[in-house]
């Protein structure tokens, strides 16, 4: 059974301000505190099949955007988890609400077909959710920052 984690904000900033953080695609560890390091792996510019190398204190792991609605959606499978982990994929929506931006962030970990593996899912969606709550907050912060 797939884990999901769903985190969320607000931030007064609007969805075309947010977007333009969010979708400078190979620039994430300049406003994502959790993330020590970021690059291109593909030359395509940011959008569908852009591809990242991403440095998150000693874990190291490639993120491939599967969904790119401008100013709505980015979704990106997450690549380089243990083998347990069949998929990852972190899925972020935005929506206007009132004079700002409604952001949220669901992880989807599918685990492989074996009781521990359900058990490792589990695991994994407890620290993949406090990773994305940072990212959320950072987001937010990020996005007020651009608009002010």
């Amino acid at each position: 059974m797939t884990e999901h984690v769903v985190k969320a904000g607000d931030s007064s900033a609007s969805p075309e301000v947010v977007w333009s953080v969010l979708s400078d695609y190979f620039q994430l560890h300049t406003w994502a505190s959790a993330i020590n390091h970021c690059s291109a792996m593909t030359a395509a510019p940011a959008g569908p099949d852009a591809r990242r190398r991403v440095v998150a204190g000693s874990n190291v792991l490639l993120e491939e955007v599967v969904e790119w609605v401008p100013n709505e959606v980015m979704a990106y499978r997450i690549i380089g988890l243990p083998k347990v982990l069949r998929s990852v994929q972190n899925r972020w929506v935005l929506a206007a609400h009132g004079a700002g931006t409604s952001i949220e962030l669901t992880a989807s970990i599918e685990p492989g077909p074996r009781p521990p593996m359900k058990l490792a899912a589990k695991a994994a969606a407890r620290l993949i959710g406090r990773t994305n709550s940072s990212l959320v907050n950072d987001l937010v912060a990020r996005s007020e920052k651009e608009s002010s």
